[in-house]
């Protein structure tokens, strides 16, 4: 199932839901960048295969954002329709679908929300393809509640010591979504390398 239709619904909803493609990439945007969006499913799907719905709203304007950008989203959300046919897809078949998209993505992006202070949603899947993202060397860049009391573990939040990694606040992101688009930016332009230096972590955080 194409994005295009939930990432139409996020446009109606907000408006201002544009990316200035005019920056310091020459106007390309996020053309040719393929960005593996994650984030919890198995305990994100409630009664009837309704996602919770602070993290559908994040991923419809993530995923929106990318591409209207010109990116390209590799999501389970997406492909099993946020949830409401997660159980016609078997283990094995999501993670040989999931790891493939590690392989092939340019950039890993997590979602983990909170469910109370301090305390993420539970996602096994989502701290797994977080160890193949920084052991294949993948950029990533984490959405997560920040400024209250820190969740997560200590491996987590330690991961920008061994890996390109960053975490955004996904209050700042639903405020304006086009801050992913400025990182995800960056990631594109670090890889075509143009300096020769090779490609540095990821700002630790984004501007206020």
């Amino acid at each position: 199932m194409p994005a295009s239709s939930e990432r139409d619904n996020a446009q109606h909803r907000d408006g201002e839901l544009r990316v200035d493609d005019t920056g310091g990439d020459g106007g390309a945007g996020l053309l040719g960048l393929k960005v593996f969006v994650g984030g919890p499913i198995q305990y994100a799907v409630g009664t009837g295969g309704v996602l919770a719905p602070a993290l559908h709203d994040v991923l419809l304007k993530v995923i929106a954002a990318i591409e209207e950008d010109g990116g390209e989203v590799l999501s389970a959300h997406v492909v099993e329709r946020f949830g409401e046919i997660s159980d016609q897809f078997g283990p094995e078949e999501v993670t040989v679908r999931d790891h493939l998209w590690m392989t092939q993505c340019d950039a890993y992006l997590p979602i983990l929300p909170s469910v109370a202070p301090g305390e993420l949603m539970r996602t096994d899947g989502t701290h797994i393809e977080l160890g193949w993202a920084s052991a294949l060397g993948k950029p990533i860049l984490v959405l997560t509640d920040i400024d209250g009391e820190p969740g997560g573990s200590h491996l987590l939040r330690g991961l920008p010591a061994i890996a390109s990694a960053a975490f955004l606040d996904i209050d700042d992101v639903m405020r304006k979504p086009e801050t992913v688009v400025e990182y995800l930016r960056a990631v594109r332009w670090a890889a075509s390398d143009p300096t020769g230096t090779g490609q540095g972590p990821l700002p630790e955080r984004s501007p206020r």
